[in-house]
């Protein structure tokens, strides 16, 4: 999962300072556990993709890569075509870019939004090491109070198991925000885990497993799916869609076990210097996503598109 953004932007070409941290608790939270668990992204994707992947036809289940770039793909394709105008889209939560780098590989110009210091840093080097620093532009901002970046300046957005770090089961100040910024007509897409049932309504083993996931993953609350939709409905958007690729998604779960023995190896080899709480929670959490499937009638991945109104 990649981090959401803090309270203030660094302009293009600067290096984050430790002023520019987040001021309240869950988002230094958030920052606390990316700036420790990125060390580790290579683990589970050479091209640090951090999702879950999308198994389509002609794709093996024993090669996770792919699978993740096609994640990256069926979003895009949900974006629609690149703007002829050269208008921007935004990576909400971009983590350290690699998505919004495949986006950028599709012709889209992209603007992504993290909370993480390091994350921009290495996402700029990265950016320039790809040869795409034009096409991708990465800042140190909320995507809950982009106040920077000016009112209907894109034609898309999306997110990328992401949105779950905003607030609440409706994520509204995301929803709010992202409406803001987009263009009448402008696509959000999102990738990500809902509650098909308010969480209350769970069974006790289903509601304490996918809590002790959220919380070593430092998620205040995954979505609602209803609460998801009025959200967009409230904020103008419209044509809303949510297609369950729980199915498809399932086959890269499969590789955690893998990438956890991988990181056990690494951290024998670290010794107790490497071996930080937010690597461990971080590695619980991912092991209790092969439990997630037990908690499938209450609980679905979705692809959600949407469009903006006038």
């Amino acid at each position: 999962m990649v981090a959401r953004g803090s309270g203030v932007a660094a302009r293009r070409g600067d290096a984050p300072t430790p002023c520019d941290a987040p001021r309240d608790a869950s988002a230094r939270a958030i920052v606390e556990h990316f700036a420790r668990a990125t060390a580790d992204y290579d683990l589970w994707s050479p091209g640090l993709n951090m999702h879950f992947g999308f198994l389509r036809r002609g794709l093996s289940p024993f090669r996770l890569e792919p699978m993740l770039e096609e994640m990256n793909l069926q979003v895009r394709r949900r974006l629609g075509a690149p703007s002829r105008d050269g208008a921007r889209v935004l990576d909400l939560g971009c983590g350290v870019g690699a998505s919004a780098r495949s986006m950028a590989r599709g012709g889209h110009l992209v603007t992504g939004l993290t909370i993480t210091p390091s994350q921009v840093q290495h996402a700029r080097l990265l950016n320039e090491r790809a040869g795409l620093s034009e096409q991708v532009e990465v800042r140190l901002q909320d995507y809950t109070r982009a106040d920077e970046l000016a009112s209907g300046a894109f034609t898309g957005a999306y997110c990328i198991e992401s949105a779950c770090y905003a607030r609440g089961l409706g994520k509204r100040d995301l929803v709010r925000e992202t409406a803001r910024l987009l263009r009448p007509g402008a696509r959000f897409v999102v990738a990500d885990a809902f509650y098909r049932v308010p969480p209350a309504r769970l069974p006790w083993p289903a509601r304490a497993l996918l809590r002790r996931i959220a919380g070593r993953w430092a998620v205040e609350s995954f979505a609602g799916r209803a609460a998801f939709a009025t959200a967009l409905r409230e904020h103008g958007f419209r044509d809303i869609v949510f297609e369950d690729v729980s199915l498809r998604v399932v086959a890269s779960v499969a590789h955690v076990p893998v990438t956890v023995a991988r990181f056990l190896g690494r951290a024998a080899r670290a010794g107790r210097a490497g071996l930080h709480r937010e690597r461990w929670r971080n590695v619980e959490a991912s092991l209790l996503t092969a439990l997630v499937p037990l908690a499938s009638p209450w609980f679905r991945y979705y692809l959600v598109s949407a469009t903006r109104g006038a």
